[in-house]
């Protein structure tokens, strides 16, 4: 005997809805990381405008702001750092370690890891907590994480969408000609240069 209809209706409404959250969730958190990895040395007050409420802009109806959690500006910049360093994925012990600690920081101010959405729905991570953001995205987008190797790019963390061999960000026509430059001399360099005999062409 089939499943009840309006069991089966409720059901794919609460998968629909909990899709609209990790979805909406997920872009923020992704544009966090970006903007904290890309984030220049002069540039701390752009950031608190756009990031200091928290991920769903949640601290402007009270409560603990991603801003109330960083101490000074040289703080901010400090995981800056941090989480370059996973990005460049040199020290993976390191990069376990500082996710690890990041996604336990919740006791040091009074904020859940984690957040009850709904009974439906489930938990996700607290979008007020700064470092728990940074943790969960960083551990849910490691495999994604690349440097654009343009050395002229001005915003060179990234994330690979297209191709997992994707070299450059492809954000500007610089960074597209750069990389498309590259894959021609790796093409040449593969399938004519060992053959052309010294040859000029």
């Amino acid at each position: 005997m089939g499943e009840p209809t309006s069991k089966r209706v409720q059901d794919e409404n609460r998968k629909k809805l909990r899709s609209y959250y990790e979805k909406r969730d997920g872009e923020a958190r992704r544009e966090l990381l970006i903007d904290l990895a890309n984030l220049g040395d002069d540039d701390c007050g752009w950031f608190w405008k756009k990031w200091g409420p928290g991920l769903r802009k949640a601290g402007r109806r009270g409560g603990l702001s991603f801003r109330r959690q960083v101490a000074n500006d040289q703080e901010l910049l400090d995981l800056r750092e941090e989480l370059r360093l996973i990005w460049k994925r040199r020290n993976q012990s390191h990069a376990r370690a500082t996710v690890f600690s990041w996604l336990n920081s919740s006791t040091s101010y009074s904020l859940p890891p984690f957040v009850v959405v709904s009974v439906d729905i489930g938990c996700s991570p607290n979008p007020l907590n700064f470092r728990v953001q940074l943790g969960y995205g960083a551990a849910e987008l490691a495999w994604k994480m690349a440097v654009c190797e343009n050395p002229s790019c001005d915003n060179p963390y990234f994330l690979k969408y297209r191709d997992s061999r994707q070299r450059v960000c492809g954000e500007t026509n610089e960074c597209r000609e750069f990389g498309q430059r590259e894959v021609k001399k790796t093409w040449w360099k593969n399938n004519r240069g060992a053959n052309a005999g010294g040859r000029a062409i």
